[in-house]
């Protein structure tokens, strides 16, 4: 589903497609995606100073 798509969706009906309730995931839901996708997180890209500095020059 997309943006636009989402937008024009009621609440249950994206509740529903994303498998949650308005409560939140169950325990057994969560764990399952924790396996599946890993952790909820942003892993940072490691610049070299190099980089950093034209950069910051620009």
């Amino acid at each position: 589903m997309d943006e636009k798509e989402a937008k024009n969706t009621s609440a249950d009906e994206l509740l529903k497609a994303l498998s949650c309730t308005k409560d939140g995931l169950s325990s057994a839901e969560a764990q399952k995606r924790l396996e599946n996708y890993g952790l909820n997180e942003i892993v940072e890209k490691k610049l070299s100073p190099l980089v950093k500095d034209v950069r910051f020059k620009r």
